[in-house]
């Protein structure tokens, strides 16, 4: 009988974050949640991005990437311009003003209450993954504004609940409030992802959980429904 419950995997706490990069032609930027300082003394920073990111192909080939530091005063049209397009078919930073930091990368002009300059010492391969073990070359603060976490994403509008099993009552009360069910596949099992109130927010959960997984394979068999 197993001992584990992934759910407890979604206790978890992270920040939510822009990483720029340049490709040599044009920037580019990405949601990522999986930022950590992993020692004080060398001062080191892992940033783990899925290998179907083109990010994770221009970090691979540059060495160097900013990590823009997300407040809770990012409106949702961030996520939507960093995190549901793909920058090998989209110039994020096109008819934009920015400046950049000394190693040549954006650093977002709002929206942010730190960034950080990394430079990668070493690739870890965690095989859908990689992790970058960076060293940090340029920081600074920039607002006093609370970070931006998945959770405060999620509960924004204080309609996006905690994940527990659906009884009755929940049903039911989920139906006059248009509570829409955000679920996944996982190992052959429907897995329970969110919750969100209503079809524009229960969109928008579904939109960054597809963006955290690289997008959609096309060449792969696919299904999309809605209800």
């Amino acid at each position: 009988m197993s001992n584990i419950d992934t759910k407890a995997l979604y206790n978890i706490g992270y920040g939510l974050y822009v990483i720029t990069t340049n490709d040599g032609k044009k920037h580019n930027g990405m949601i990522c949640n999986t930022v950590v300082q992993q020692t004080s003394t060398p001062c080191l920073v892992s940033v783990t991005i899925n290998k179907a990111n083109y990010t994770c192909e221009i970090i691979q080939k540059t060495g160097k990437l900013n990590v823009n530091c997300l407040s809770v005063k990012a409106p949702f049209s961030v996520f939507e311009k960093y995190g549901f397009a793909s920058g090998r078919e989209v110039d994020k930073f096109a008819s934009t003003d920015y400046k950049t930091t000394e190693n040549g990368l954006v650093v977002l002009d709002k929206y942010i209450n730190a960034y950080m300059s990394l430079s990668v010492q070493q690739s870890i391969d965690l095989g859908t993954h990689i992790m970058f073990i960076c060293a940090l070359t340029e920081s600074a603060v920039v607002d006093t504004a609370e970070t931006m976490t998945y959770t405060y994403y999620q509960n924004t509008d204080g309609a996006w609940k905690k994940m527990d099993g659906v009884s009755a009552a929940t049903a039911f009360a989920g139906g006059l409030l248009s509570i829409k069910p955000v679920i996944a596949v996982e190992d052959g099992l429907v897995a329970m992802k969110g919750k969100a109130r209503g079809s524009k927010q229960g969109n928008n959960l579904l939109r960054l959980l597809i963006s955290q997984c690289g997008g959609i394979n096309f060449n792969m068999p696919f299904c999309l429904a809605y209800s």
